[in-house]
């Protein structure tokens, strides 16, 4: 299996490669605003320095969010172009769901910034329930809480469920983003009645 892997979700650009047992990534920290710059430079850097090709991949995959509206779009729209221009596999997958992987029972947390996270609560291994909540909302649940850090932890279980679900062939036929929540500038001509 050859996959090429992307996260733009958050200010940490993740470009992972897995081909065969071996899993080589790149984490690009700090500016979520030269993720467009950098996604096909990391895509190229870690395909030369494993002697692939672009047409040696199988699988494409993007990390669909939730997580930063703009980032959301780098990624999908860059898996979705790979595998049409070069006929790969698109694998669907969430950040809930790397967060998730190996969880029993968990409430998986990212950041959507001014006091607020994008959650997935994890029931019995099976994401039950996403959605949006404030801060003080997670504060008080007593469930075991898994916050989004982009990190080798992070990358490896990426890559498991990436793995898992080209094995079951759970491929897709276009990367959708998963917003879990209108975009600011949509909240805010909403609140001047311009929606």
């Amino acid at each position: 299996m050859k996959a090429l892997i992307f996260d733009s979700t958050s200010e940490d650009l993740l470009v992972m490669l897995i081909s065969g047992e071996k899993t080589d990534y790149i984490i690009s920290s700090g500016d979520k605003r030269s993720h467009n710059s950098k996604i096909l430079e990391l895509a190229d850097e870690l395909l030369e320095r494993n002697n692939l090709t672009v047409s040696d991949i199988e699988y494409v995959s993007s990390v669909t969010g939730p997580g930063s509206f703009t980032g959301i779009r780098i990624g999908v729209s860059t898996a979705n172009a790979l595998s049409y221009g070069g006929g790969a596999e698109l694998v669907d997958v969430n950040a809930f769901e790397a967060m998730a992987y190996g969880k029993k029972d968990a409430l998986c947390l990212i950041d959507a910034l001014h006091g607020n996270y994008y959650f997935a609560k994890v029931t019995g291994g099976v994401i039950s329930e996403t959605g949006y909540m404030e801060k003080v909302q997670a504060d008080e649940d007593k469930s075991e809480k898994v916050f989004r850090t982009v990190d080798r932890t992070y990358a490896s279980k990426l890559a498991a469920v990436i793995k898992d679900k080209a094995e079951k062939n759970q491929t897709a036929k276009k990367l959708m983003p998963l917003y879990l929540r209108k975009s600011q500038a949509e909240r805010e001509a909403e609140e001047r009645g311009n929606l």
